[in-house]
């Protein structure tokens, strides 16, 4: 694994006066292995090197170093007091070109060494010095050591060595320096996307996300949604026809049902579905066509079996022409055939005949007697005294299985009648 030296980086010049060469500089730091830990009470060997113009220039002196860190990871040397490897410290043209310092570090204290990071020699150790009081009050090094500050105003970043120490590895922060302080500020950053319908957060590890609020109702039979605009939530139960009809949607054990007969006037790819048929017309369908038996808007419409069976569909997407076994789950959950009428029929006498027996309108059903259009002349019959739908069963060649509720009885009722009588049609989900 890289070893990482987190290095204080100090220049301080040992001379007889602030014109002349400078013939030592002071060099302190903490030591700290690669998951940040200081180094304590070990000993480790440095390798500096003065490097002209430019940091990848010639070498112009080289040096070692091996050392104590203390209790706390802190070590304290000289450059060019250490074991001179090449060059001559003391003729070093600082005035000529400028001058970089390249640092290497084996934390076992042999020869491995490992490149730490290389950095620039500034004109701060000399020429500052020969400025005012004021300015060399605020001739300074950060708290945390990886930032020099020339003025008030005026620092800069000690590269890599600043690198390891400037931030706090939190990718939700916002890494700064207090000019004032020299202390690290770590600032949360804003992670507000300004949509409603988001909750916005940001992982210390992965980084800002926005997750979608919950608007789940826990309905099957709800689009539920939220208003990117508003924040509103919503939970929609009504499912929409070519013709613009709406119906409620009503959860039934695990079923979603129309809680209206259906009332569309074309399949649910456009077609039109033909209706106004002559008697013998009817009488003779062997194709899809609707009647009605009293108002559409409130009754729907009266499909012959033909446009139940049509592939071109009668329900609006999502939603399909149950089947008789589908009829049977639904009586079941309301407790069987011979009382599952009271809770699926409307309640009182507004389009029921009376007694409308058991109806109590309790599962949100909402069934009317929409009544029925004979087979042999599409005549209607029956309006206020039962409520038929077809079911997609197949009975025979001339018959199919359809659902009957009546008005003097609480039953629901299931039968076989002819496929071009004209019946009621509830959707029910996919």
């Amino acid at each position: 694994m890289k070893n990482l030296l987190i290095i204080l980086f100090l220049h301080h010049i040992a001379s007889l006066s602030f014109s002349q060469t400078p013939q030592l500089i002071n060099y302190q730091g903490v030591a700290r292995d690669s998951l940040g830990h200081p180094l304590l009470n070990k000993i480790i060997s440095l390798r500096l090197s003065i490097l002209d113009s430019t940091s990848t220039g010639q070498t112009i002196f080289q040096e070692s170093h091996s050392t104590l860190t203390s209790n706390s990871g802190l070590f304290n040397i000289y450059i060019g007091n250490g074991v001179n490897l090449s060059g001559n410290f003391s003729t070093i043209p600082w005035g000529k070109n400028d001058k970089w310092l390249k640092v290497e570090m084996d934390i076992n204290g042999g020869n491995n060494f490992l490149l730490i990071g290389k950095t620039q020699f500034l004109s701060v150790p000399y020429s500052l010095y020969s400025k005012s009081a004021d300015d060399l009050e605020n001739f300074r090094v950060s708290l945390s050591g990886d930032s020099l500050f020339i003025s008030k105003t005026k620092w800069i970043k000690i590269p890599n060595i600043s690198d390891a120490n400037y931030g706090d590895g939190n990718v939700c922060t916002l890494d700064t320096i207090n000019p004032s302080t020299g202390s690290l500020v770590h600032i949360l950053i804003n992670t507000n996307d300004n949509n409603p319908c988001t909750l916005d957060g940001c992982n210390s590890i992965m980084g800002i996300f926005h997750n979608l609020v919950n608007v789940n109702d826990n309905n099957p039979c709800t689009v539920d949604a939220c208003d990117p605009a508003s924040g509103l939530i919503t939970h929609n139960s009504t499912a929409v026809d070519f013709d613009g009809n709406t119906y409620p949607v009503v959860l039934i054990g695990g079923q979603c049902w129309f809680s209206k007969n259906l009332n569309t006037s074309h399949y649910r790819n456009g077609d039109v579905i033909p209706t106004g048929l002559s008697s013998s017309s009817w009488a003779n369908a062997s194709s899809g066509a609707y009647g009605s038996n009293g108002s559409q808007s409130v009754y729907g419409k009266l499909y012959n079996f033909f446009a139940v069976a049509d592939s071109r569909n009668l329900c609006p997407t999502g939603y399909h022409v149950p089947s008789e076994p589908e009829w049977t789950t639904l009586a079941q959950t309301l407790g069987g055939n011979s009382v599952a009428g009271g809770p699926l029929k409307e309640p009182g006498f507004t389009h029921w005949n009376s007694p409308n027996t058991g109806a109590t309108g309790s599962s949100g059903f909402n069934a009317l007697p929409a009544g029925a259009k004979y087979y042999s002349d599409g005549s209607s019959f029956n309006l206020g005294l039962d409520a038929f739908f077809w079911t997609t069963t197949v009975y025979d060649v001339n018959n199919a299985e359809l659902v009957d509720l009546v008005y003097n009885s609480s039953s629901l009722n299931q039968y076989a009648s002819f496929k071009r009588g004209g019946l009621a049609i509830r959707c029910l989900g996919d």
